[in-house]
């Protein structure tokens, strides 16, 4: 997303960064969330994996929208 922004000239596209950080953040937490449910034997496995799963979708979701601002933003 961040090359696709410096290849096309976008410097305004500020809220894409943040975006495109706050996505990032959210699969690292994802992902940290996945690991622990597969070490732990507990119940809270099946807990920390369906938050990992949330926050993957989630990730999912905005980094739609990422591409849809990015899709206006060179259509118009």
């Amino acid at each position: 997303v961040l090359t696709a922004l410096k290849l096309q000239n976008l410097t305004e596209a500020s809220i894409i960064d943040e975006l495109t950080a706050f996505v990032a953040i959210l699969f690292m937490l994802s992902c940290i969330l996945s690991f622990i449910s597969i070490r732990n034997i507990s119940a809270r496995a099946s807990f920390y994996e369906r938050i990992a799963e949330y926050l993957f979708m989630s990730g999912l979701i905005v980094m739609f929208l990422i591409i849809i601002l990015i899709s206006i933003n060179i259509v118009f």
